[in-house]
């Protein structure tokens, strides 16, 4: 996280908020989740782009709008 902030001070941007760092995290652990009870992959190098896809379109079907 402090490079991604320095980065982020010399592109000009504004760093991630603590907020997004959650998020972002609650999301690959509910893929991790998914991988495990869905489709019986417990290693990362298993995961393939089907996988990913399929679990975007259950993410997306279960966001509230």
């Amino acid at each position: 996280m402090p490079r991604a902030r320095e980065r982020s001070r010399r592109a000009g941007t504004r760093p991630r908020s603590d907020h997004t760092i959650e998020t972002a995290l609650a999301i690959v652990r509910d893929l991790a989740g998914f991988l495990v009870s869905d489709r019986a992959k417990h290693q990362w190098a298993l995961v393939d782009v089907h996988d990913v896809k399929t679990f975007l379109v259950a993410l997306s079907k279960s966001r509230r709008r």
